[in-house]
């Protein structure tokens, strides 16, 4: 798990292992598996939670490197680890090399969000600029 002030109050814990706690407004870095200069290969992904409890609107924030495409997904659980209403599960955008996009969302009770960045392109592989996190 990540070094996050979260980690010894969620161990055990199945559904949240490597969840990461957003503790104020300002931008959050990730810093497991999508921290800044991680490599996800051709056709692969990786992933990271984050806990979103009690934020009424969420933005994330990515950008890459490299000569692949990623897709960013965002999927909102609840405590219990089931996903949000089918409406409100994910939202999914395209990530080109060198551009920065940004997904904002109204939180409705989720307690957890996991943000996933994959390679789609098939050929070539991406590189973490960064991803961050932040409540508004």
């Amino acid at each position: 798990m990540a070094n996050t002030k979260l980690a010894k109050f969620l161990e055990g814990v199945s559904h949240v292992q490597n969840a990461q706690e957003i503790f104020d407004r300002t931008p959050t870095r990730l810093e497991g598996d999508l921290e800044v200069g991680a490599t996800i290969a051709a056709s692969g992904s990786a992933n990271e939670k984050v806990r979103i409890k009690n934020a009424s609107r969420v933005r994330v924030t990515a950008k890459i490197s490299g000569d692949g495409t990623g897709v960013l997904t965002l999927t909102r659980y609840l405590s219990d680890g089931t996903t949000v209403a089918a409406t409100n599960i994910a939202e999914t955008a395209a990530i080109s090399a060198g551009t920065e996009v940004s997904d904002d969302f109204d939180n409705y009770g989720s307690e957890f969000l996991e943000i996933k960045l994959a390679e789609s392109g098939g050929a070539d592989s991406i590189t973490v600029v960064y991803v961050e996190v932040e409540m508004l």
